[in-house]
């Protein structure tokens, strides 16, 4: 019973581990060493191999963020760690580029609007 019948038991745990190491060494080969990741919830996956912050909830609602990131874009990438499909536009000039969806999740790239 410890080993397999509940969500907590010690086989589900460990699949779930190996699929979040997969999942976090898949983000490294598709970001810079220098990066930062904007995601929720998810930000232990990502610390301490890239700069990370959090968000509580999608990036395009927390506009105080978004703001905070603009001055950043160009200086380094800049990435967002979704927990699924979010809206492309994050104001008038910065939107999300799709880099890899990972089935809900995806990865985008926060860009400036040319």
């Amino acid at each position: 019973l410890t080993l397999f019948s509940k969500n907590d038991s010690l086989l589900p745990v460990k699949r779930r581990i190996v699929a979040y190491q997969q999942t976090a060494e898949a983000v490294f080969n598709l970001t810079e060493a220098n990066s930062l990741i904007v995601t929720s919830r998810k930000d232990k996956l990502f610390f301490p191999e890239r700069k990370v912050t959090h968000t509580f909830q999608p990036l395009f609602l927390n506009q105080e963020l978004v703001a905070r990131l603009e001055p950043l874009i160009g200086q380094l990438p800049v990435y967002y760690y979704a927990l699924g499909k979010e809206p492309k536009s994050l104001n008038d000039n910065l939107e999300l580029e799709l880099v890899k969806s990972f089935s809900p999740e995806v990865l985008y790239k926060v860009v400036g609007r040319n």
